[in-house]
């Protein structure tokens, strides 16, 4: 009888946040479609240029079984560092380069491909689904701190906070063939075919990931409509980080803070990656069957962990921030 209830009150919350929503779209339309329209200019000018190479790449890089030099090369630093096979460096490599959500599509890819475990995929989840040095150096460097040298900064300890988790202690036990191992040991496929496959795959992924960003982008937009007279700046700013990070990163160049408290808030953004990230990495886990994975607590703490490690960082380099 209490679960039902339970059951109900969550159902009638759903129908009244739904309900909301649909009310701000019909009152505030010209709100929705200027949140909209930035969305779509994001995703043509950033999201779609920077991502969608490494999609095609990941995916022709595993379908075409490429990732075993790299297992044989990188083993060594792999298994006992992090735990996993030597073939994960390819998701090491391209989920510290390639921006959200690009290293999870590298690990839906290679658990397809047979070359890891579901362990082992979900091990990788917790260093290799980064942000990009594009939208680091790009965006949050200039356009928050007006420094190249922050945008640097950031990215280290965006990385070096993501690597650390990787090196979490975990139970001895030795990495089991993939549930998929049988496709590893099948012949790869033509050129053309895997590199048609692998367009393919590439942009239907891409399309997902831009529907994503849009619905966060209107999300993040109503919640500031509906919000900003209650909330001070800093909670806002955090909040609509919380669900996009490109529209918490906006807020952020705007907002009046200690440079200090603000290089901290934007690293832990940047790890934490937003509720639209978490839904992007989903959405490219399940159809491989990585569904079941968990995002959210990886990601929560990989901002823990930034967020420490900005400060010392900061302090260390502050008069260099103050200058440049």
């Amino acid at each position: 009888m209490k679960q039902n209830s339970e059951k109900t009150r969550v159902r009638f919350l759903q129908a009244l946040a739904i309900g909301a929503c649909y009310v701000w779209l019909i009152v505030r339309p010209e709100d929705a479609s200027l949140a909209a329209a930035g969305a779509l200019s994001l995703c043509a000018k950033v999201i779609v240029p920077s991502l969608f190479p490494f999609f095609v790449c990941a995916n022709l890089f595993c379908a075409l079984h490429l990732t075993q030099p790299l297992e044989r090369a990188l083993s060594g630093v792999m298994q006992p560092v992090f735990g996993v096979p030597g073939s994960g460096a390819a998701a090491l490599v391209v989920g510290l380069t390639g921006g959200y959500p690009s290293g999870a599509q590298t690990i839906a890819a290679l658990y397809a491909a047979g070359s890891i475990d579901k362990k082992s995929a979900g091990r990788l989840l917790l260093f290799c689904n980064n942000c990009g040095p594009a939208f680091i150096f790009g965006v949050v460097g200039p356009a928050v701190f007006g420094s190249r040298l922050a945008g640097l900064l950031l990215y280290i300890v965006h990385c070096t906070s993501a690597l650390l988790l990787g090196t979490l202690p975990r139970k001895k036990t030795a990495v089991l063939p993939s549930e998929n191992a049988n496709a590893a040991q099948e012949a790869p496929p033509s050129f053309s075919a895997a590199l048609t496959d692998s367009v393919r795959k590439a942009g239907q992924t891409a399309l997902e990931v831009c529907m994503f960003v849009l619905l966060f982008g209107v999300l993040t937009a109503l919640v500031q409509s509906a919000l900003k007279a209650f909330l001070p700046p800093l909670a806002l700013t955090a909040l609509s980080g919380i669900l996009e990070l490109s529209g918490g990163a906006g807020a952020l160049a705007e907002l009046a803070l200690a440079q200090g408290v603000k290089f901290t808030l934007a690293s832990m953004l940047l790890a934490f990656g937003g509720l639209s990230v978490h839904a992007q990495t989903r959405a490219v886990l399940t159809p491989t069957g990585l569904g079941s994975l968990p995002v959210f607590l990886p990601k929560l703490l990989h901002a823990l962990t930034a967020g420490l490690l900005s400060i010392p960082v900061y302090r260390l380099f502050d008069a260099q921030l103050a200058s440049s």
